[in-house]
């Protein structure tokens, strides 16, 4: 990765952390909300998936492989790019509820 990139990704990164902090820190209910139960849930979510692809990578237990990767890895990962493929068009084409999030309508 060239200097001026990563240059680039830290000013990027400081500006997401800037704009966080500004949300998350309004008040004890939003840290809570927005920044403690997301954190430990993405973090659980990570752990349980290093677990799972560390406990399946090899093909040897896995019934099918793709040069020597287990199916059951390759169908998580294949699964976070959609994931990832599916937000990013859901964000192209509805724009205010990444703004916004879900309302009510009730006020």
């Amino acid at each position: 990765m060239s200097a001026r990139l990563q240059q680039v990704l830290l000013v990027i990164e400081v500006g997401v952390l800037a704009i966080f902090a500004v949300v998350a820190l309004g008040s004890a209910r939003d840290l809570v909300s927005k920044g403690i139960l997301p954190l430990l849930g993405g973090l659980t979510l990570l752990g349980a998936f290093v677990l799972s692809v560390k406990s399946y990578w090899p093909a040897a237990g896995s019934y099918s492989s793709f040069h020597g990767v287990g199916s059951i890895p390759l169908i998580g990962a294949g699964s976070l790019v959609i994931g990832v493929i599916v937000m990013f068009v859901t964000a192209r084409f509805l724009p205010g509820y990444f703004a916004h999030g879900i309302r009510d309508g009730a006020g």
